[in-house]
This record gives C-alpha cells, structure tokens and sequence, in this order.
C-alpha cells in the first residue's frame, strides 16, 4: 500500500508536468491588402506582401518549441474588379519575385490555397468553414515549413488569362503545437 502512495503522486507529477510544458497556441497574423491584376506591370507594385512572424510576441516566446500546426485558417474578403468569372490563388515562398510565371516555377514556393472562385464583379467572403475547399495538399506542410522559417513572401494570383482581384482584410489563423 505505501508504493502506491509514493507511485501515485510521481505519476500526477509527472502529467501535470507534461501540461505545463507542452500545449496549442494560436497565431492571428494580419497581413496587407493583396491587389493582383494580370495588366503589365502591375505585380511587381501590389501582388505580394512579406509576413514576419516574429511581429507576433506569441509566436516570438514558443518559436522555440514549435511540434507543428494542428490547424490553419484564412480569413479575407476576395473581390473580383472584372465582368467574368476568376479563380483565385494564394502561394508562399521565401524569396521576392516579381512576376507571376517566377512565383509559379519557383523551388521554393508553394501553392498553398487554391480554387477561390468568383463571379464577375464578385465579392467573396473566405472564412475557416472554407479550408477543406481550398487548402491544397502541400499546404499544410509548407505552412508548417514556412512558421518554422518565420518570414516568408505571400502571393495572390487569378487562373485566367485576364484577372484582377484583391485580397482584403486578410489574417491568417494558425494552431500550432509547442513544447520541449
């Protein structure tokens, strides 16, 4: 009987231990307004915007311990400004490029929402419900990538030919997992 009296409290210890140096933290990271048009020289003014993680003192305490994102979500009003349908989407890389076709053959970019469709002259409301539509395969894991980097390049582009859309009010939404 006193075994179990010496075990029991090691072993409450030792999971309240585990509690206290491990758990899930969220990221809500703001970023800028994306403007993408296909017109010449349009990308290389509006299409991109760096994200710093290391803005978020969250981030900044627990980017040590980093196991993993156990979830991602983006927020953002999509508007399309041309009379025919779009499809939009959004790539990450670590490098500035300063064309579409760069971004898209890029080694070290990858696309990471994709299928964000519009009408003409549409405005699209893209919440945390949407992830299972338009997070791509290789998303989760170049985000994943990308939070441990910290800083990285966010791309928004159309499919079509002719495009022209923004990005608005854009956060992304990250649950990631810490500890030793």
């Amino acid at each position: 009987m006193k075994k179990w009296l010496i075990l029991l409290p090691a072993v409450a210890l030792t999971f309240l231990g585990c509690g206290l140096i491990s758990g899930v933290f969220t990221i809500d990271q703001e970023f800028e307004d994306i403007h993408s048009s296909s017109e010449e020289g349009h990308l290389d003014v509006w299409d991109k915007v760096f994200i710093d993680l290391n803005d978020s003192q969250t981030y900044e305490d627990h980017k040590d311990k980093l196991k993993g994102i156990e979830s991602a979500c983006l927020s953002a009003t999509v508007i399309n400004h041309l009379n025919q349908d779009v499809s939009g989407e959004i790539w990450i890389a670590y490098t500035e490029y300063f064309e579409k076709d760069s971004v898209t053959s890029a080694e070290d970019a990858t696309l990471i929402f994709s299928g964000i469709a519009l009408g003409p002259n549409d405005t699209l409301y893209v919440t945390c419900a949407d992830m299972a539509d338009i997070l791509t395969d290789e998303g989760l894991d170049a985000l994943e990538d990308a939070v441990e980097v910290g800083q990285f390049w966010a791309y928004g582009f159309g499919n079509e030919d002719e495009y022209d859309v923004t990005f608005k009010h854009n956060v992304l939404i990250l649950a990631i997992a810490a500890g030793l």
